[in-house]
């Protein structure tokens, strides 16, 4: 599936296998990240709020993130493809504010600089294809970076990383710093990434080689959900399960049916 480019600088992307294929004045940017639980604890729903979706819907990102926390959504993931970086800042600063009222974490998709300059966590992915390695945002790249990102040189930062495959798995607990958790699917058939070929690895594989939080992503509803394994380490990603065609539905209800279907 085709990234969409905001601007030249947005739109480039470095890999990256481990810390030492980094340049000295890149690496000092990753080296903070630690491999801590933060999904320990929480409730199991991993929300994400994509903007394309939203701005499909005509659902507007931050009422949509209100409905999600007073409803006991407890991880938000904000993932954007399609608004330029400021946009994605000021969203984000917005999405983290209303989260500091809730016991909650917040995630930013993709965007290493952002989550450096909100001392928040980030979600790396996978560049289309067989490549293991996540994607860094290239305004790194910058010889001069901004001052507030400059400012959070030292901070400690947690990291999530997507997967497709078993070997995907086996590259991510190998890399130095490991990640927070890793996201595994398509589990199920993906409307917000129908080009991606739905994983084929039984889960119970998956489940037996990584022994860290996994975040199950692709297609999940509440009425697919109870498929899933079961327990503490197992979280569930849900983008276009909280929306449906019927005009007459609610939010609350179907974050509710997801919840009942965990239980």
């Amino acid at each position: 599936m085709q990234r969409q480019s905001n601007s030249p600088i947005q739109s480039a992307f470095v890999l990256f296998k481990n810390l030492q294929y980094l340049a000295p004045n890149h690496r000092k940017y990753i080296q903070g990240m630690i491999s801590d639980r933060i999904l320990k604890g929480k409730a199991r729903v991993y929300a994400i709020v994509d903007a394309e979706t939203c701005e499909q819907k005509k659902i507007d990102i931050h009422e949509f993130t209100k409905v999600l926390l007073n409803n006991g959504i407890q991880i938000i993931q904000y993932r954007d493809k399609i608004n330029p970086l400021d946009k994605i800042r000021n969203n984000f600063d917005k999405i983290l504010s209303f989260s500091s009222k809730y016991d909650s974490v917040c995630i930013i998709n993709d965007y290493l600089d952002v989550a450096l300059e909100f001392n928040s966590a980030v979600h790396l992915g996978q560049e289309d294809g067989d490549s293991p390695e996540p994607l860094v945002s290239m305004s790194f790249e910058d010889s001069s970076p901004g001052e507030s990102v400059e400012a959070s040189l030292d901070s400690r930062i947690n990291y999530g990383r997507s997967t497709h495959s078993l070997q995907e798995i086996g590259a991510s607990m190998k890399s130095e710093p490991a990640p927070s958790y890793i996201a595994y699917g398509p589990v199920f058939s993906s409307t917000t990434k129908p080009a991606l070929a739905q994983a084929n690895e039984s889960l119970s594989e998956i489940v037996e080689c990584y022994p860290g939080d996994i975040v199950f992503i692709g297609g999940i509803t509440g009425e697919n959900l109870q498929q899933l394994p079961e327990g503490e380490r197992f979280f569930y990603a849900i983008i276009s399960g909280f929306f449906s065609d019927d005009p007459g539905y609610k939010f609350e209800k179907k974050i509710r049916r997801i919840f009942d279907a965990i239980k």
